[in-house]
């Protein structure tokens, strides 16, 4: 997922994040897991998600971050 550079910091991202969530929640998913872009990991701490790996490459795209959210607890 991602959000067009020009509709960040509207809070469309987050609202997309819930929905999803609600969702998973409903089909009873326990856990989300993300290879984030590296530029949106602090937006996504603030919503949860937490590392779970190191840091690697993709070519040609950037450095990404493989994270989880438990969604239940």
């Amino acid at each position: 997922m991602a959000t067009l550079e020009s509709f960040q910091n509207r809070g469309f991202g987050k609202i997309l994040l819930q929905v999803v969530e609600v969702r998973l929640r409903s089909l009873d998913t326990e856990v989300l897991s993300y290879n984030l872009r590296d530029i949106v990991v602090d937006f996504c701490k603030k919503q949860g998600v937490e590392f779970f790996g190191k840091i690697f490459e993709i070519e040609h795209v950037g450095l990404h971050a493989p994270m989880v959210k438990r969604l239940m607890k």
